[in-house]
């Protein structure tokens, strides 16, 4: 009978899905920007803002003659700009 060696597990890693702990902690903190930022961004609080997100990275809206712009600025691959009719976003 033939039988199948087993991984160790080591504890950085979760055992059914072998992800690295620190790696789901990190998805999970920025899944929690993503959501403070779409939700400041697409909610009737405040008509422009900006998110210093550190190393000359940043995400800054703007709600202007019924549209959302969006504008993401790195420093490495330059600045995009997305516009979002506001009626889409509701």
């Amino acid at each position: 009978m033939n039988s199948v060696p087993k991984k160790n597990a080591t504890a950085s890693t979760t055992p059914s899905t072998g992800l690295n702990t620190s790696m789901l902690i990190q998805n999970a903190i920025i899944s929690n920007m993503n959501m403070k930022i779409t939700e400041a961004i697409f909610g009737d609080d405040h008509l422009s803002g900006n998110f210093d997100l550190g190393n000359g990275n940043s995400i800054s809206y703007l709600h202007s003659d019924g549209n959302i712009i969006v504008t993401i600025i790195n420093p490495n691959t330059g600045t995009t700009t997305i516009v979002v009719p506001e009626f889409i976003a509701e």
